[in-house]
């Protein structure tokens, strides 16, 4: 089958250069005018290669381009599987696999500087390495890597740390650092994240897997399912999800910069999701679980979840929401949780510092969920728009109109778009024209959408005179709406 071809357009004079057998490219997330790709192997087109039916070696990598889109220059690396920029794109990351054909290819794990030129060997040698991450400054680089040999089925994993001031990358975390817990190590499948301070990193880990029994042959060993009706899941979805859960890895935190060098797990296999508050930056992340709920489920299609706080200093937890049936989340600034309780139909808040719960909506004369269920099913919320600046307001839809709460319930609940919405049979909803703004600033004016306008009059005149209207109006919201 043919293999993709990549496409460079040149906006000034719109000539376009074609690059043939591209697995992959990546451009920084701001700034430089920068793009790495990736070829695809070269094809052998030996006699020996075309009869050979030896299954073909992809731990190999292949060539990577770096190009200078502003003054066309090119800088080629050999055998090249994992790669990625900073977000500001001054660093480009990469880990060479080398090759058993080359033995002088390099391997291991280096850093560009695309201003200076200058690479730095950040590990030295064989090993498989993957998910880098750069933190938020384009400073800091963590990855995963494991030097085991290569025959090994169980590989140890580590995490390695670089900064501007090592030479060199450093391992952050083996398993033999305090915190884990008996039998747990650090996952190969997991995600790497700083918080934005970048004074601490996220990370997962999993319980030890056991080698297989190499004394029989795969025909030897049984094969059996064993289901009970006692099981949290019918054997179907644990078919289905078996996969996938060999790869499910548990959220745990270090502080990189802290003398008391020790590992804190966030998660467990009874606790095992978690969200992170204020970008990393909170004591805290937003744990959740369903455990000891999901039989039901099986009938009611609803997930029941309680909800923790978990202490990322010390792994403490302290329940704060039992039994939602709904959906909670951590506010912007870390401030407080805002969750939607499908069974009252209703909005509270849960304050971090003081652990008070507001109800929102409470005494609202207008529904905030779904005015036409017609399902067997308490209705689902219209949603949340968006919170305001340091987490001073909290706006929600109903059917039309926009809402905006206290979240300290020291102020009564204002409708911003002053129920024009309902009054018109029209529905207005923000529109989020730049996915990395986390709130709503001050004195900046938003961009509303009316995403439907409900017309029962028949005459063609009056709808177009409708659509017109409601246009005008987006407009004149795009231009006025200010929080």
């Amino acid at each position: 089958m043919p293999k993709d071809s990549l496409g460079i357009a040149n906006l000034t004079n719109l000539a376009i250069a074609k690059v043939a057998r591209v697995k992959s490219f990546k451009l920084p997330e701001n700034g430089l005018a920068l793009l790495a790709y990736q070829l695809e192997k070269p094809i052998d087109t030996s006699k020996k290669a075309q009869g050979d039916t030896a299954k073909k070696d992809d731990k190999e990598g292949s060539d990577l381009i770096f190009r200078n889109l502003t003054t066309g220059t090119e800088r080629t690396f050999k055998f090249v599987n994992e790669y990625v920029f900073s977000k500001d794109g001054k660093q480009l990351a990469f880990a060479c696999t080398g090759s058993k054909k080359d033995k002088t290819a390099q391997t291991g794990v280096f850093l560009l500087n695309t201003e200076k030129g200058t690479l730095k060997t950040l590990v030295n040698g064989k090993g498989s390495f993957k998910n880098f991450v750069f933190d938020d400054e384009s400073e800091s680089l963590a990855f995963l890597g494991e030097r085991s040999p290569e025959k090994a089925e169980i590989k140890d994993y580590f995490v390695y740390y670089n900064s501007p001031s090592l030479d060199t990358a450093q391992v952050l975390v083996d398993n033999d650092i305090p915190g884990f817990p008996a039998k747990w190590a650090v996952s190969g499948d997991g995600k790497l994240n700083f918080n934005k301070e970048a004074t601490k990193l996220f990370f997962g880990i999993a319980p030890i897997k056991k080698p297989k029994d190499t004394t029989l042959i795969d025909f030897e060993h049984a094969q059996l399912d064993v289901w009970s009706y006692k099981d949290d899941y019918l054997q179907p979805m644990q078919l289905k999800n078996a996969e996938k859960e060999s790869k499910r890895t548990y959220l745990t935190s270090i502080e990189i910069f802290n003398s008391d060098v020790k590992v804190v797990p966030l998660t467990d296999v009874k606790l095992p999701e978690a969200k992170l508050i204020d970008e990393g930056n909170s004591n805290y992340v937003l744990a959740s679980s369903d455990f000891g709920n999901r039989i039901q489920s099986q009938w009611s299609a609803n997930s029941i979840k309680d909800y923790y706080l978990v202490d990322t200093k010390t792994g403490s937890r302290k329940k704060i929401i039992e039994g939602l049936v709904g959906t909670a989340m951590p506010s912007p600034s870390g401030k407080f949780i805002l969750y939607f309780d499908k069974k009252t139909a209703n909005w509270y808040t849960y304050t971090i510092a003081t652990g008070k719960i507001t109800h929102l909506n409470n005494g609202l004369n207008v529904k905030l969920v779904d005015e036409e269920n017609d399902v067997p099913d308490q209705p689902d919320a219209y949603g949340l728009a968006a919170w305001t600046e340091d987490d001073k307001a909290v706006l929600l839809y109903d059917r039309y109109d926009i809402w905006e709460f206290s979240p300290d319930g020291k102020n009564a609940p204002q409708n911003i778009t002053n129920g024009f919405g309902r009054q018109n049979n029209i529905t207005f909803r923000y529109q989020q024209l730049d996915t990395t703004v986390r709130f709503l600033g001050k004195k900046r004016r938003y961009c509303l959408t009316p995403l439907t306008i409900q017309l029962k009059k028949t005459d063609i005149t009056e709808r177009i005179s409708a659509t017109i209207r409601a246009r005008s109006l987006l407009l004149w919201l795009s231009l006025s709406i200010q929080i």
